[in-house]
């Protein structure tokens, strides 16, 4: 599970990023962007919610077919 709330601030986004992986326990990181700063949001995003996809995916298609990878 990822999810991200935005708390918008006067100049600056307020951004948590929630992060829990089957049952175990909820991660979370915050994290303070500026305002209109979508490189930085981006990175953050990439950062926190998909770099555990790649230990999710265990999954992958060959042939049109799912495939189990051992």
């Amino acid at each position: 599970m990822y999810m991200a709330f935005v708390i918008h601030q006067d100049d600056e986004d307020h951004v948590s990023f929630y992060t829990r992986i089957d049952e175990e326990e909820v991660y979370v990181s915050t994290e303070h962007i500026q305002r209109g700063d979508s490189n930085t949001l981006n990175y953050f995003i990439n950062q926190y919610m998909f770099s555990k996809m790649t230990v999710l995916s265990q999954n992958k298609v060959i042939g049109g077919e799912l495939k189990k990878r051992h």
